[in-house]
């Protein structure tokens, strides 16, 4: 590696910016999201962006944009959903280094210690020692289906293969029935959804799966961090919907009501939106404008330029990365 007082790579670049998305800061023993950065990995992130960037909060970026007043190596920090660990472990990291950013929180789960749906379906299919043969669900439109074979028991070679484990990618039945059902679960309403968990938690002979480092801030926890001079706080809708799955009233209920929750808690106003996994359309946009929202962003990996849309911000999901490899992905993000 070269040193960097040798060749900084940004150094070259001018009016572009990168918004860089995190969720976790944690370990967990599944990941098949990759939504999990470990500690010691962001830490090694944040001294790269400490020493080679000019990390601004997300509204100063918004409003540079605005302003057309972009300049080279500008990169802000975000994390989607509202993780547990976003302020145990994520927080102090950044005190640390007096690095700001910005936390897009869903808040359904809010004083609670419910998973996200996608967190409790994983563990229920692969961490269940046991689950029976065949799985029916009844569906409005249609009945789903499937049978596991030979992969109902949980061994210990498929515990260790489920550690390195890709949603896309699956690796036997328990797996694909993984992505078959959050391709099943992903379009429905919140109602619906928790509905068809409790189904699946029957069939699995399991109660709810109540995991403390899978649990979102609490409304104290979250005051503690909006408080923060470094933090930034965003709206990410009430329960995370698939939002070009539904009406534009439905939209429309997650996005104000996630927003007013927020205000009213916090006691300030909250002008940033992140659409729910990127997922939105003409309505949704439309929406957010209407709402008062300053900037929305997307999960579409592209930089920031004077040119680019307020209401489409793209951003960058970093994953599990040394320094060094962050230091690279960096230099390409810079150049998309």
């Amino acid at each position: 590696m070269a040193p960097w007082h040798r060749y900084n790579p940004f150094r070259w670049l001018r009016k572009q910016a990168v918004i860089l998305m995190y969720h976790r800061i944690a370990t967990p023993t599944l990941d098949p999201w990759q939504l999990a950065v470990s500690p010691a990995a962001f830490e090694q992130h944040l001294r790269v962006l400490r020493a080679h960037a000019h990390v601004v909060p997300l509204a100063e970026l918004v409003d540079r944009i605005n302003g057309n007043k972009l300049d080279k190596n500008y990169v802000a920090i975000t994390f989607d959903d509202g993780y547990i660990d976003n302020y145990e472990t994520a927080l102090p990291l950044l005190e640390h280094y007096a690095l700001p950013a910005t936390f897009f929180i869903t808040h359904k789960n809010i004083d609670t210690f419910a998973e996200f749906w996608w967190d409790e379906l994983a563990g229920l299919l692969l961490e269940s020692p046991t689950l029976p043969n065949k799985i029916t669900l009844p569906g409005a439109e249609t009945t789903f289906h499937f049978d596991l074979g030979n992969d109902t028991l949980l061994t210990a070679e498929k515990r260790a293969q489920y550690r390195t484990y890709l949603a896309c990618a699956p690796v036997d039945a328990r797996t694909q029935l993984y992505l078959k059902l959050w391709e099943y679960l992903s379009p429905l309403p919140d109602a619906q959804q928790q509905a068809t968990l409790a189904a699946i938690r029957q069939w699995a002979g399991v109660g709810p799966l109540r995991r403390a480092a899978y649990r979102s801030v609490t409304a104290r926890e979250l005051q503690h961090l909006s408080v923060n001079p470094l933090v930034t706080i965003g709206a990410h809708t009430s329960s995370h919907p698939a939002l070009t799955c539904h009406s534009a009233q439905y939209q429309e209920h997650e996005i104000s009501s996630n927003k007013q929750f927020l205000e009213q808690l916090l006691q300030q106003p909250i002008q940033l939106f992140a659409y729910p996994s990127g997922n939105f359309n003409a309505t949704t946009t439309a929406l957010v404008q209407q709402l008062g929202f300053s900037a929305a962003f997307t999960t579409r990996a592209e930089s920031i330029t004077p040119q680019t849309a307020l209401g489409t911000l793209g951003r960058f999901q970093v994953n599990e990365q040394t320094g060094e490899e962050f230091r690279q992905a960096l230099v390409h993000w810079f150049d998309s």
